[in-house]
């Protein structure tokens, strides 16, 4: 194997390759572990190479070779396995498997071949097997499909996920997988949410001061073990045994490391899970997201998203997967401040998976594009410094020689991204906000409620290509005809051409209070695309 977690410090890993290390290296014993089953692993010589092996070789070492270095053509969904989850409903738990959304085409084709998923314990002769025909009523293609599993297989196996013979089976088994990680004799962890949360694999880490689920079969959490902060909240029952769940978190610092060594040494011992002093994960910054269970919907498709890194790591990496994609692409990681790391990527069609620190684990967050209506707020007024006007919902290019004042109806929130890529956040006081120092090439976002209602380019003061004089002419010459509802896209116009043409004002402030304009100047400012004035 040539990949192995290194532990080098306590609360802290890394994941790293054999070759990174000299020849004749030596460590003690728990230095590295499978990033598949969490087992310890060694350093080894061969005669051309440096590699990781088991201490104590299992029916499953040979699977773990095969998942953590991969092959040429295992995605990384076929490498991390099915996620299990802990669902609630109406108080009580359930157990479900997740099987990731699979296109139209796919499931029609399926569906034409009747073809079907087997899900059974990892076991010779066992009874627990369950067939599923793939179609539209049983699984969908926009969202995660839940099939409840009323069995944990023995002897801490995993499940087994078998396809029909077909043209579909292939396919599926790239963005599924033909396993999922199953229980250890202590039980297994869960992440903890509204939905009720996802199953912590093995070799996967946690941290302190987060709450999870335990679902175990003993009664009483040990007693034992400082750090251990849950209580039972419920019960889940399955086909033939029944399982306790307790909710907490676990209480451990590195300022105290006899009381954090011990419990970490216990969840890696009895879990299989690692205990971290800080939980790498990306915090979305810009645009606003919907988070949901797995990760993040974005209604922001082609437009970059800015995430900020979060790791114990002093230099994190991180791992975008494109899709089912096999191989992830690494970008470039920005330090902003002694505590801050930034990250970018494109948001598409497809979905994207985000891992930090490790290329495969199973606790990294998702990206998908969701197409969602934004509702504009109206009347929001924007007060440039000389005392011009405008709609702030028209005001998209803004001169650097401004000072804004925002006036709104509810308290917002101001995103400012410079040229850089460095953010900064203000809210406004009492409905009012003020933006100073406005510099070229910044960018400004204004939410409510978490919602964007306001966006604008801050560009370098320009020249208007038309004479002012001449619009002036023009406007007083057709004040007098008749009028009509001034159109929205005509309304925006005029909003712009406030700040260019002062000496026309009066007439386009009587346009935006009245509402109306008069019907030639509406064909040339928008109602006839063949005669749109050009600003």
């Amino acid at each position: 194997m040539k990949t192995a977690i290194y532990h080098y410090s306590l609360g802290k890993q890394k994941e790293v390759q054999a070759s990174d290390f000299i020849r004749g290296s030596s460590f003690p014993p728990g230095k590295f572990t499978c990033p598949e089953c969490g087992e310890n692993v060694f350093l080894t010589s061969r005669k051309y190479s440096i590699l990781f092996s088991h201490y104590e070789k299992k029916e499953t070492s040979p699977e773990c070779d095969r998942r953590v270095d991969g092959k040429s053509s295992l995605t990384i969904y076929e490498r991390i396995g099915l996620p299990l989850y802990l669902r609630i409903n109406n108080g009580n738990f359930y157990l479900s498997m997740g099987f990731r959304p699979i296109s139209f085409d796919i499931l029609q084709t399926a569906s034409r071949e009747g073809a079907y998923i087997e899900i059974s314990e990892n076991v010779r002769n066992s009874l627990n097997k369950y067939k599923y025909f793939i179609n539209q009523e049983r699984f969908y293609s926009d969202a995660t499909t839940f099939i409840p599993i009323d069995f944990i297989p023995r002897h801490e196996h995993q499940y087994s996920i078998s396809f029909s013979k077909g043209d579909s089976g292939y396919s599926l088994k790239k963005i599924w997988s033909d396993y999922a990680d199953g229980f250890s004799n202590a039980g297994a962890l869960f992440t903890s949410n509204e939905c009720g949360g996802k199953k912590i694999r093995h070799g996967d880490s946690i941290s302190s001061n987060k709450d999870y689920y335990w679902v175990r079969k003993d009664t009483e959490i040990p007693k034992y073990i400082s750090g251990i902060e849950m209580k039972l909240c419920g019960n889940l029952v399955l086909k033939d045994e029944k399982y306790y769940v307790f909710k907490g978190s676990f209480i451990a610092s590195l300022s105290n490391q006899r009381q954090f060594r011990q419990l970490a040494g216990y969840l890696k011992k009895y879990m299989k899970v690692f205990l971290l002093e800080k939980q790498p994960e990306i915090i979305p910054l810009w645009p606003p997201c919907v988070r949901v269970c797995d990760g993040y919907d974005v209604s922001d498709v082609g437009k970059d998203i800015f995430c900020n890194v979060v790791s114990g790591n002093e230099t994190p990496k991180v791992f975008i997967y494109q899709s089912s994609k096999i191989y992830p692409r690494e970008p470039l990681i920005k330090k902003t401040s002694a505590e801050n790391r930034i990250i970018s990527f494109r948001i598409s069609s497809e979905s994207i998976l985000v891992n930090v620190d490790r290329k495969m684990i199973s606790t990294g967050t998702y990206f998908k594009y969701t197409k969602t209506e934004l509702e504009e707020l109206e009347s929001e007024i924007v007060e440039i410094e000389n005392n011009e006007y405008c709609d702030v919902n028209s005001l998209h290019q803004i001169r650097t020689d401004k000072e804004l004042k925002f006036q709104t109806l509810t308290d917002v929130e101001v995103i400012r991204v410079d040229r850089r890529g460095n953010i900064s956040k203000s809210k406004s006081t009492d409905g009012t906000l003020e933006i100073k120092e406005l510099m070229y090439q910044d960018r400004i976002y204004i939410l409510s409620h978490n919602r964007l209602i306001y966006s604008a380019n801050i560009e370098r003061e320009k020249i208007s290509s038309y004479d002012d004089i001449k619009l002036y002419d023009l406007l007083k010459a057709h004040n007098k005809d008749v009028r009509v509802v001034m159109p929205v896209g005509v309304r925006k116009i005029i909003i712009k051409m406030l700040i260019s043409y002062s000496a026309s004002k009066k007439y386009l402030y009587d346009y935006l209070e009245k509402n109306t304009i008069p019907v030639t100047l509406a064909n040339l400012l928008g109602g006839n695309k063949n005669a749109r004035w050009r600003l």
